[in-house]
């Protein structure tokens, strides 16, 4: 739910902005998540700029559910910045080679 900012993003910044309204929404969602597995798809540049949304994610590495993330290859080492002080996130590459092998992978971290 993103929309055209009224001014052109600063240099590194898209030209998009989350709407307020969803990322408050999606931020107290996420916020009020529990001990459920959590899945988002996806975490890009337009994301991390909302500091009520990116803190409510950051929130959820915190908590007790296990959380699988989707994020954009060239927003990841920002989301990196925003979640690996609380947490320790196991980071898996998709390419053509991986994506095959990769539900095996993801259901086997979330095997008890």
């Amino acid at each position: 739910m993103a929309r055209r900012r009224a001014e052109s993003g600063a240099a590194g910044n898209p030209p998009y902005e989350l709407d307020a309204d969803f990322a408050r929404l999606a931020a107290a969602r996420l916020s009020s998540a529990g001990a459920a597995p959590v899945v988002i798809d996806e975490l890009g540049l337009v994301e991390a700029d909302s500091a009520p949304f990116a803190a409510a994610v950051a929130g959820l590495f915190r908590g007790p559910a296990p959380v699988l993330a989707v994020i954009q290859d060239r927003a990841l080492a920002r989301w990196l910045g925003v979640i690996k002080p609380t947490a320790n996130p196991q980071v898996m590459r998709v390419d053509a080679a991986s994506r095959d092998a990769l539900p095996e992978a993801i259901a086997a971290l979330f095997r008890p």
